[in-house]
């Protein structure tokens, strides 16, 4: 199944920043250098925030792939939410699904017409 590379790429550099900060981070306390480890610090978590951001989102296109496969290969925009079992987070993820489909669709994964989305030949 292909994914989109914007978010894995994503998720991919934020990881490798905060292996890169985290060494960065040893190497300025036991030199002694605290404001560049604290520096390094506040970084490390603005790349915790992002990464996590980015995972989720490609976590949900996964997820949102899987639904479409596994309805034949298209679905109904409306038909989405009914597939997710946590009520608690539907409408977190009302907000984040337009933008999810438009990276969906720029990256040649799926079509969106007239309301029905479907996946590309050599997706499903």
């Amino acid at each position: 199944m292909k994914i989109s590379r914007k978010y894995k790429l994503f998720v991919q550099i934020g990881w490798l920043l905060i292996a890169v900060l985290a060494i960065g981070i040893v190497l300025s306390l036991i030199t002694g250098n605290f404001i560049l480890a604290g520096l390094q610090f506040s970084l490390s978590l603005i790349c915790l925030y992002l990464g996590g951001r980015y995972s989720s989102k490609l976590y949900l296109q996964t997820h949102l792939i899987d639904i479409i496969q596994n309805n034949g290969g298209q679905i109904e925009y409306e038909q989405i939410e009914s597939y997710f079992s946590d009520r608690k987070y539907i409408q977190e993820f009302k907000n984040i699904l337009p933008e999810l489909l438009k990276t969906m669709v720029e990256e040649n994964l799926v079509t969106n017409q007239g309301g029905i989305i479907t996946l590309k030949n050599e997706n499903i």
